[in-house]
């Protein structure tokens, strides 16, 4: 008798440490496919805006609307309950709203950087997310960052750095208001990814996602109706837009927030520089652009990063 529950102790440890395991690499899964869908999407944004006549804010305002819509319909058929679950308590209604609110403001900002600067320089300013996510926790929890979570970092930021300048940095056109626009996109994006960690667990990732984009669609009409929305509409733009909405907005988020259940802010965001690598390799493919060898090393930084953060994440 003394035998077996020897024995069945270390085994229910081994289970728990194998369900934590399985965990981590969903929310790496996750991450990975929020991040490639991000860079999917901006692939389809330029295309849009450069040959349609689409505004930053034009994409803001349709997809989010569109976006969260769908989402909520989806998961209402497939069974999902709580879908009006916000509204219920006030409490969770304005954290549904705030996250709506970063939401719409971290797509603004940060095509307003693109606008003043360029692609480039707001594309490096993200990599700023993580330091964000990491100084929070650091005032909140009183902890510091761990020296892989450091490295990862350093290794990222150089990574990204490299494949969107090729290793010159006077190719970025620098502005003081693309660089603040882009600031504050990042601290835009640091928020929804810590703020609706609490609600999300109490009511569910559709629910405060789909409703979140809703809202901060909502407000983004408020300022570009889209009766007054003026551009040209072809079968090519119409499954553009379609991929944008589905797969780089309502997949992409529905991802990357399910993923912080599992990981740390931090780690998804590191993990979320694999957007830009996604976007340069479909670019040499669709636009023909030509690879250097710098680029080639960042691509193989931005790799090593996610490998690293896999391997402590399970090791953790």
């Amino acid at each position: 008798m003394e035998d077996r529950n020897y024995n069945s102790e270390p085994l229910g440890r081994e289970e728990e440490k194998n369900c934590m395991t399985n965990k981590v690499g969903l929310g790496i899964i996750l991450a990975l496919i929020s991040a490639v869908s991000w860079g999917c999407m901006g692939i389809c944004a330029q295309y849009l805006l450069h040959y349609c006549r689409f505004q930053a804010i034009d994409l803001v305002s349709l997809r989010l609307v569109l976006a969260g819509t769908i989402l909520l319909l989806v998961y209402r058929i497939s069974g999902g309950t709580g879908l009006l679950s916000p509204f219920y308590n006030k409490k969770n209604l304005t954290q549904v709203l705030i996250s709506g609110l970063a939401i719409l403001g971290s797509q603004l900002t940060f095509m307003l950087s693109i606008k003043a600067s360029d692609a480039a320089l707001a594309t490096i300013i993200l990599t700023t997310i993580p330091v964000m996510c990491a100084l929070y926790f650091c005032l909140v929890d009183r902890k510091f960052p761990s020296l892989s979570v450091v490295f990862c970092f350093l290794l990222a930021s150089t990574g990204v750095g490299l494949v969107v300048t090729n290793g010159d940095i006077s190719s970025l056109n620098f502005s003081v208001q693309g660089l603040l626009w882009g600031l504050l996109s990042a601290v835009m994006a640091a928020i929804y990814s810590i703020q609706p960690r609490s609600i999300i667990k109490k009511i569910g990732v559709c629910p405060v996602v789909g409703w979140g984009m809703i809202f901060g669609g909502i407000m983004a009409c408020c300022f570009n109706p889209p009766w007054a929305i003026d551009v040209d509409w072809s079968w090519k733009a119409g499954m553009l837009f379609a991929f944008i909405v589905l797969i780089g907005t309502v997949l992409s988020f529905w991802s990357y927030l399910s993923s912080v259940k599992y990981l740390s802010p931090v780690l998804v965001s590191l993990i979320g520089c694999m957007e830009p690598v996604t976007a340069y390799v479909l670019s040499i493919f669709i636009y023909g652009k030509l690879v250097g060898s710098f680029e080639l090393v960042g691509i193989a930084f931005v790799f090593a990063n996610v490998i690293i953060i896999s391997i402590q994440s399970q090791k953790n």
